[in-house]
């Protein structure tokens, strides 16, 4: 028996059932709709975990006057070990620093910065920094 389009009843109106259908494809487009949040989540996610092992390959530690500190970059600067040695320097028109560096890069192992120096950073490297007044 071939039934033809016309031959096929509507289902009664029935305001319940059209509540219903509309539920399902509310449903439907919000799980669509989930799925791409996901997938653009997971893309997010992705891209903030490459960004992080980025930054922790140019992240390094260095021992400043006997702790261990953080040290972002390729190179340390006389003023950011002075930085890292004293958070609240000491001030004054006589007050120096000296920054004097152990177990530094293979080039140049151990040695002193002066302002507006830098070092290749190493991990383990150790920096004294002491700060003296002129007399």
């Amino acid at each position: 028996m071939d039934i033809h389009h016309e031959d096929r009843k509507e289902p009664p109106d029935d305001p319940a059932i059209d509540k219903a259908l509309q539920d399902i494809r509310k449903a439907k487009d919000d799980l669509v709709h989930a799925h791409e949040d996901e997938r653009r989540a997971e893309h997010e996610l992705d891209e903030a975990i490459d960004e992080l092992e980025h930054a922790k390959k140019h992240e390094h530690w260095i021992v400043v006057n006997g702790r261990r500190k953080e040290v972002h970059g390729e190179r340390v600067s006389f003023e950011e070990a002075v930085k890292l040695a004293f958070p609240n320097p000491p001030v004054g028109v006589d007050v120096q620093f000296t920054v004097q560096y152990t177990r530094g890069p293979e080039a140049k192992p151990a040695g002193t910065l002066i302002e507006g120096q830098s070092v290749k950073v190493r991990d383990g490297m150790e920096c004294d920094v002491t700060s003296t007044n002129r007399s």
